[in-house]
């Protein structure tokens, strides 16, 4: 599964910063205590604006619906900034696609390790009967 990730998203790269395709396209979400942080350094739709969300401005959308830019709906040939939001680029990253094959590689190694664990278990012997 993770070399078919790879080879389907290999050629997804994020573009410079500033950049914006312009889609008109959102995902509706509420921002819940849970889920906020997985949305951190990605853009909100607010009228004509783009709203960055960050650790300053959470409580203000905590519990709230929002429109929220998303790379599900970029129009441009490369991922836009501000559909992929800033994360990319603060971490570094301009080949986005290449990271998909670490949901994958997650699963692999969970099932991998499920076989591999050695499991010790003390058991009280007596001596008497082992001779017999």
């Amino acid at each position: 599964m993770t070399k078919q990730f790879y080879a389907v998203y290999q050629s997804i790269v994020v573009d410079d910063a500033g950049t914006d395709c312009g889609t008109k396209a959102y995902l509706n979400i509420t921002l819940t205590a849970d889920i906020i942080h997985l949305f951190l350094d990605q853009y909100i739709v607010e009228g004509s604006k783009l709203i960055l969300l960050t650790d300053d401005n959470a409580d203000k959308y905590m519990n709230h619906k929002v429109q929220m830019r998303s790379p599900m709906f970029c129009i441009s040939d490369k991922l836009c900034n501000k559909c992929a939001g800033e994360r990319p680029e603060l971490i570094g990253i301009k080949n986005i696609g290449l990271t998909a094959g670490r949901v994958s590689n997650t699963m692999l190694q969970k099932r991998m390790k499920s076989w591999h664990i050695t499991k010790v278990s003390m058991n009280r012997v007596d001596p008497n009967t082992l001779l017999i």
